[in-house]
């Protein structure tokens, strides 16, 4: 919580899991619409993204997001079954480790966060190992969702605002933002549609498209009127 950008955090957050746990690697990936980002590896300032390695890291946290449940594999021993998680089958030979855990980090029913710990000493994690750790997944959830949403840029949070607001609209639940979003739909429909009659009220002056001035050829004044402005006369 006291560095002022997330991925720093994430970084000095594996360097710490991987010494408390003697790990010979710790990997933290982020999920977004259903998509999981390595973010932070231990010991490894900065990684190529499309690496083999990485991909596998990615695909074995794309397993455990899939499956929502904490996934523990082993290093296959001679005459032993083969191992049920493929994803995490193919990350043990491309790291060549001997056992590796992965904890989904969830936060209100959908997984935010993976964290992938190795070890390559031929330890498996105890059992008491795992409930630390799942106890602080549990801790973190909030943290991830809280710094996430902080760093968002401009575009993301319309995105997000969006799909929220959708979401509300026509996903279950949520009956007054139905409401209103049908009786909303219901206004615009008779703006469009219904004829309305309307008057416009303002004050005009009409005048003759050709107007003609007879000016008198002495001065004098008029000394009876016989018709009025409007009235139709002849000659003479």
């Amino acid at each position: 919580l006291r560095h002022r950008h997330f991925q720093q955090a994430l970084f000095e957050l594996s360097n710490e899991l991987r010494q408390r746990f003697d790990c010979s690697r710790v990997a933290i990936g982020l999920v977004h619409a259903a998509r999981v980002k390595l973010a932070a590896l231990s010991e490894a300032a900065t990684f190529e993204k499309s690496s083999p390695m990485v991909q596998a890291y990615v695909d074995a946290m794309g397993e455990t997001c899939d499956l929502a449940q904490t996934i523990e594999a082993f290093r296959p021993e001679e005459g032993s079954p083969p191992e049920t998680y493929r994803a995490h089958a193919t990350l043990l030979q491309r790291v060549g480790s001997d056992a590796l855990i992965s904890l989904p980090v969830s936060h209100q029913a959908q997984t935010i966060a993976v964290i992938t710990l190795e070890r390559g000493n031929g330890q498996r994690f105890s059992d008491a190992e795992r409930q630390w750790l799942e106890a602080f997944a549990a801790l973190f959830s909030p943290v991830v969702a809280q710094r996430r949403d902080a760093e968002r840029n401009s575009l993301r949070r319309l995105a997000d605002d969006s799909l929220r607001f959708w979401e509300a609209l026509l996903g279950p639940r949520h009956l007054l933002w139905k409401m209103g979003g049908l009786l909303t739909l219901l206004l615009l429909a008779l703006l469009v549609w219904l004829p309305v009659p309307y008057r416009i009220s303002a004050k005009t002056v009409t005048e003759g498209s050709v107007q003609r001035v007879a000016a008198a050829p002495f001065e004098g004044y008029l000394a009876a009127g016989f018709v009025r402005a409007g009235d139709v006369v002849g000659k003479g």
